[in-house]
């Protein structure tokens, strides 16, 4: 997975390790915990563990690609 992080790390982009959990309904990626709230063959919508604002929206289109919006 390629992780993106702008003003955040000094490298904006670097390869990262990541692991899902079903069960937990989280994302580890990069030593951030996300939590899966929303998973579709549509959208995948996901927060961080402990806040109530979105970290990052994914949607499918009709045409197949994906559309993605980060606060």
């Amino acid at each position: 997975m390629i992780y993106s992080q702008p003003g955040g790390m000094r490298q904006n982009n670097s390869i990262a390790d990541y692991q899902v959990s079903y069960d937990l309904r989280q994302v580890i990626c990069a030593g951030d915990t996300l939590r899966i709230m929303l998973l579709t063959s549509e959208i995948l919508e996901l927060y961080p563990k402990d806040e109530s604002r979105p970290a990052l929206f994914l949607k499918r289109s009709k045409d197949g690609k994906t559309s993605m919006s980060a606060p």
